[in-house]
């Protein structure tokens, strides 16, 4: 069992590590400021947080308060930084600090206990990496996972088709110029969670399951009780809900709680509408 620190711990990727640490019987410490760009205000932490876990309310700018938080842990997790490539371009100071300083703070801090912290897991993103989208000629568009380890040893770079092999083509990403191109609704099943992503602000926002379920329960016009009450089921039935369906339910929960800003979108006026929400928002889910 190790004691492991987090930084950015209640994070969208932060967050499902700690659950993951603490499940595995580990010691977790989760360090964040709670920045207003992913997490409403004023600041508390989200209810999704592990009662088993540890949370320190901190920013890694502050190397002190950074120090406090590493005492006696033997490995860290570096998942806090300012998201939203869109945003870096103006507020450019704030994101240099908090993603370059702040990271300088924490490998300072490591080497400084070296003979206790025994290892650093640092995360990037497929901004810095440039994983995208590949095509194979015979198997089609598809998104490659890690390479294998095999594969690196031999010093082959280039990402393979995971079905023949062979290698494949990088295709470009589309401007985000749309709705459609902007936003993803993502369904969790395993820790039952859902979120929409912003890519043009590069954050995740959670969206409360029951609130959502009820708006999926209207619009399917779906009153029965055991059914209509048991938000559960929006994970053990989300195949039977077209992605026309969770779209037009994301429209009625989000013109009420005004979770993303969707500007120039035109509310589908018939539910039966052809492609319309595809058209609109191409959201989809992942399972």
């Amino acid at each position: 069992m190790a004691k492991v620190l987090v930084t950015g711990g209640a994070g969208f990727i932060g967050s499902h590590l700690v659950d993951a640490l603490v499940e595995r019987g580990h010691q977790v410490v989760a360090f964040d400021n709670l920045d207003p760009a992913a997490h409403p205000q004023p600041a508390e932490w989200p209810v999704y947080a592990n009662a088993k876990c540890k949370y320190i309310l901190g920013d890694v700018r502050d190397k002190e308060a950074l120090r406090r938080a590493m005492a006696e842990v033997d490995v860290v997790f570096h998942h806090a930084a300012a998201v939203g490539s869109g945003i870096s371009m103006i507020d450019i100071r704030r994101f240099v600090e908090v993603n370059s300083l702040g990271t300088a703070n924490v490998l300072e801090l490591v080497i400084e206990n070296q003979s206790r912290i025994k290892k650093l897991i640092v995360a990037s993103s497929m901004t810095v990496m440039g994983e995208g989208t590949y095509e194979c000629g015979v198997h089609g568009v598809y998104y490659p996972f890690l390479r294998p380890v095999e594969q690196l040893a031999r010093n082959e770079w280039e990402v393979r088709c995971p079905q023949c092999g062979e290698a494949v083509r990088e295709v470009s990403m589309h401007p985000v110029t749309s709705v459609a191109d902007r936003l993803v609704l993502a369904f969790c099943t395993v820790d039952r969670r859902v979120w929409v992503y912003d890519s043009s602000t590069g954050v995740n926002r959670l969206i409360p399951v029951t609130n959502y379920y009820n708006d999926l329960m209207l619009h399917k016009d779906i009153r029965e009780p055991r059914i209509a009450l048991e938000s559960r089921r929006l994970f053990s039935d989300l195949s039977k809900y077209s992605d026309a369906d969770l779209t037009y339910a994301f429209f009625t929960y989000n013109k009420i709680k005004t979770k993303v800003h969707i500007e120039g979108v035109i509310e589908p006026e018939h539910k039966e509408s052809s492609g319309l929400a595809a058209r609109l928002l191409k959201l989809f889910s992942r399972h």
